[in-house]
């Protein structure tokens, strides 16, 4: 358990000290400026700020410091942010932050940490995850969202906000990129004025690169991404601005929808599979696997600058579409089962108002304030997925010879007597399953919140948002695909149910300022995910899965010292969970993949960032950026978990899994980046840095029984900067030690199946900015 008043003994004894400067301090004249120092203006709050002055626990990284630290998009942000992580399952990117997230990969299944770009909500799962060309500034918010971002940020939000074009200048910036596995790169960015109060910009994304997995007797397509996004700044007046953006990507992929069975079950070595080894980047599987996805966004924003208040439209509209996804299933050489989807989408419409205090509003001395309305549609599914059994298996199954106990061939005959096993057109020879599961979505919320200056040491934050969501199904149905592809047996249509689900969602802060730069917050807040429906059926009635609400209590403090050369922020929360959303992975559940409800969980923690310039006066490009979290994260009520027989392999929906840990929340993550800026002469400079990770390994099944060890990573840069072109050439290694450590693993009715993460890459970086 934590200590709180041990905690704010801390805090008190921090009080001796002082600085001077709300933001970091410019290094002595001549000397040259590290780029990780950068002075960051958040908008967490929905109006721009230093993130120092924001109450909340908040990281935001500029795009230099983004390029410092050498991450190129959001799943490497784990580096710098202490308990974010990033895994994934057959394609799909599963976000935890705090050890908050989901473990269910359908697409209904929505994410616990939001992601937005420029203020719009975007989905999580397959496609691009919005890589870094012409991004401003990067902000990850710990801890429910849910007066200001609303639904389905009940363990945080990642905000990517991209470059605005200028009226008044023209910027750009080039890079070209030669890396391991014949990678080849290009960013570019170009922002161009075309009136005195029109502008425009352009940024664009090409990459190739061959997969670093090989799979037996197939050569596996090249990884290429190909994206592109153009935005429109217009101020007709000077109290009006319109901005408008449209996003394009296309992306060829296999990422974790590669995978090997390195822990065949007992069913899975009855149907033949053997173990294979646990780090060889090479996997048997039989059935081809591929990931084909795109994207195309529009959206835009409209601001009056009104005398009394500013007036925000937010509006978009958001097609995310995998046109094709392969896995297979079993992971082996064996033909048993295997997956494909060829019209998997998430098509969303959604609009915003927000209303916002200005320095001109009623009692803007005294207080400030949001409040707004938001609405969202959404049609998201499957429409159609395909789930194949091989002739093999099936032909085992109904005459007995897996060998099995009998608790174990029970069962699968018992859900294959469902199917009309011998009145299909496969029969024995196979069954070909074709599904249908789409799910619709409105959702209509008001927000408010204002921040009160009470006194000159006192401020209050108070908010709440009021949410009423419908969800719906669309489509729910199974057949069974004939031999020739060209005709549909129906087996069942599933009743299409409907839910509507209200919620409240409060927010109380009190923010202290007991020395110059320095805050100590206190603050209370609840958060709501959505109630759902699995869409993934064969046999089995879809089930509705509760919404899930988050309440979090937290105290922080923020902080700099020595001339704001050091700057420390830290925390300690505790998180309970009630109703859970889980997931778990299994053909004799009714179907694929199934949600389900834990009962409640709890988290504890503590964390800590740091950024500090041990040697300001005789050498400020030495920077020490150093970060760690601590998780005490379980289950406090799981019973009638869904999960494996641990002697058997056989699925059982009976367990308890209380007391064990929260998937995917390492006890211990840590980060320590050194970075080093020199000038040699008026035109040269060099930036060398060296960064590690540590992560001390999670489960990734509530069951506990597969887990990840603990691991480390090192990355290094080498980079030289010609001043005078503003040309920089960075070298750079990432995984330098070559560690083998896993970016996925789920279990099945097979087996464990696990996708190991790169290993060691090296390339070379040529950039021009202007």
């Amino acid at each position: 358990m934590l200590n709180i008043n041990h905690y704010t003994r801390m805090c008190a004894a921090a009080l001796i000290a002082s600085a001077s400067y709300n933001t970091f301090a410019q290094p002595p004249e001549g000397k040259p400026r590290n780029r990780v120092m950068e002075e960051v203006l958040v908008t967490a709050q929905k109006r721009e700020e230093s993130q120092q002055d924001v109450p909340i626990a908040i990281q935001a990284y500029g795009g230099e410091a983004l390029e410092a630290f050498g991450i190129e998009d959001t799943t490497q942000l784990g580096q710098v942010i202490p308990s974010l992580q990033f895994t994934g399952v057959v394609g799909y990117t599963l976000v935890y932050l705090r050890g908050v997230g989901t473990d269910a990969f359908a697409p209904s299944s929505d994410p616990s940490v939001a992601t937005y770009v420029d203020g719009v909500y975007m989905p999580a799962g397959h496609g691009v995850f919005q890589s870094f060309g012409g991004v401003e500034r990067v902000e990850v918010l710990k801890g429910p969202q849910g007066t200001l971002f609303g639904r389905n940020s009940t363990g945080g939000a990642i905000s990517v906000v991209t470059k605005d074009p200028h009226p008044e200048e023209i910027e750009a910036d080039l890079s070209i990129e030669r890396a391991s596995y014949d990678k080849r790169a290009f960013k570019g960015y170009f922002s161009t004025p075309v009136t005195d109060w029109l502008a425009v910009s352009l940024s664009a994304i090409s990459h190739t690169e061959r997969e670093y997995y090989r799979q037996a007797n197939r050569d596996l397509p090249d990884i290429s991404t190909t994206a592109g996004r153009i935005k429109i700044n217009a101020r007709p007046t000077e109290s009006l601005e319109i901005n408008l953006a449209h996003f394009q990507s296309r992306q060829t992929i296999l990422s974790s929808v590669l995978s090997e069975n390195n822990n065949p079950s007992a069913l899975g070595r009855a149907a033949g599979i053997e173990p294979t080894p646990e780090d060889d980047y090479y996997t048997e599987m039989d059935f081809p696997a591929e990931l084909l996805t795109h994207q195309d966004v529009t959206y835009g924003t409209l601001t009056w600058y009104a005398p009394w208040f500013d007036v925000k439209l937010i509006g978009s509209d958001i097609l995310a579409l995998t046109d094709f996804a392969s896995t297979d299933f079993d992971a082996s050489a064996q033909p048993i089962a295997s997956f494909d989807s060829t019209n998997q989408y998430s098509d969303y419409q959604t609009a915003e108002l927000q209303l916002l205090s200005n320095e001109n509003s009623w009692g803007a001395s005294h207080f400030n304030w949001i409040t707004g309305l938001y609405y969202l549609e959404s049609e998201v599914g499957y429409d159609p997925a395909h789930l194949r059994l091989g002739p093999g298996f099936t032909g085992q199954i109904l005459a007995g010879t897996l060998g099995l106990p009998d608790t174990v061939t029970d069962r699968l005959l018992d859900a294959l007597s469902q199917l009309p096993v011998g009145s299909t057109p496969l029969g024995e020879d196979g069954l070909n399953f074709e599904f249908r599961g789409l799910l619709g979505t409105k959702s209509l919320s008001a927000f408010f919140q204002t921040t009160i200056n009470a006194t000159s040491w006192l401020d209050i934050t108070l908010g709440g948002r009021y949410q009423d969501e419908e969800r719906f199904l669309i489509k729910s149905q199974t057949g069974v695909l004939s031999a020739d592809g060209e005709s549909t047996t129906p087996l069942f249509f599933f009743p299409l149910e409907s839910s509507e689900v209200t919620n409240f969602s409060p927010k109380v802060v009190f923010s202290t300022y007991p020395a110059e730069n320095m805050m100590v917050y206190a603050s209370w807040s609840k958060g709501f995910k959505s109630a759902t429906y699995n869409i993934v059926n064969i046999y089995e009635d879809p089930d509705y899965v509760r919404p899930e609400e988050v309440t979090l209590y937290e105290l922080g403090l923020k902080s700099e010292f020595r001339d704001g050369q050091l700057r420390v922020n830290g925390a300690i929360f505790q998180t309970t969970i009630d109703d859970l959303q889980s997931g778990f992975v299994s053909l004799l559940a009714g179907g694929a993949v199934t949600l389900e409800n834990a009962g409640q969980a709890q988290i504890e923690g503590a964390e800590i960032d740091t950024l500090w310039v041990p040697m300001p006066n005789w050498n400020p490009g030495f920077v020490i950026a150093a970060n760690a979290g601590y998780l005490d994260a379980i289950y406090t009520d799981y019973r009638n978990g869904a999960g494996y027989d641990e002697e058997t392999g056989a699925f059982t929906n009976n367990l308890d899994f209380t007391g064990n840990n929260i998937v995917r929340a390492p006890e211990i993550t840590a980060g320590l980046s050194l970075t080093q800026t020199l000038s040699v002469g008026f035109n040269h400079e060099f930036e060398i840095a060296t960064d590690g990770y540590y992560n001390s390994g999670f489960a990734y099944t509530p069951q506990n029984t597969v887990t990840e060890p603990a691991y480390t990573l090192i990355n290094a840069r080498l980079s030289y900067l010609h001043i005078p072109t503003n040309i920089r050439v960075t070298g750079f290694a990432k995984n330098l030690t070559d560690e083998v450590y896993h970016y996925g693993k789920f279990q099945t009715d097979f087996g464990v199946n696990q996708t190991l993460a790169a290993p060691a890459k090296y390339g070379l970086r040529l950039q021009w900015s202007y």
